[in-house]
């Protein structure tokens, strides 16, 4: 949830913080159950346990660009959420 830049937003300049809420309402996720992709490149990230919150600042070219989260639990199930933003 909370994915940021928001799903079709434009931002301003290349440096972008990209975050989003990865919870489990029945299990605790560790860093290592979330994927995180950018343009179809897996990134590294951080994650607070704490919060759930997911953050990667980088630097990217101007253009649209592809977000792609993906959290998988104990049980093996797993939920994607995917945006995008100028």
């Amino acid at each position: 949830s909370r994915p940021s830049p928001k799903p079709g937003s434009r931002t301003r300049g290349q440096n972008v913080t990209i975050a989003a809420t990865v919870r489990d309402g029945e299990t605790n996720l560790a860093k290592s159950n979330i994927t995180l992709q950018v343009d179809g490149r897996k990134q590294n990230f951080n994650y607070a346990t704490s919060t759930g919150r997911l953050t990667k600042k980088m630097k990217l070219k101007p253009g649209r660009h592809k977000v792609r989260v993906v959290a998988r639990d104990a049980q093996g199930l797993s939920k994607t959420s995917q945006w995008s933003f100028v």
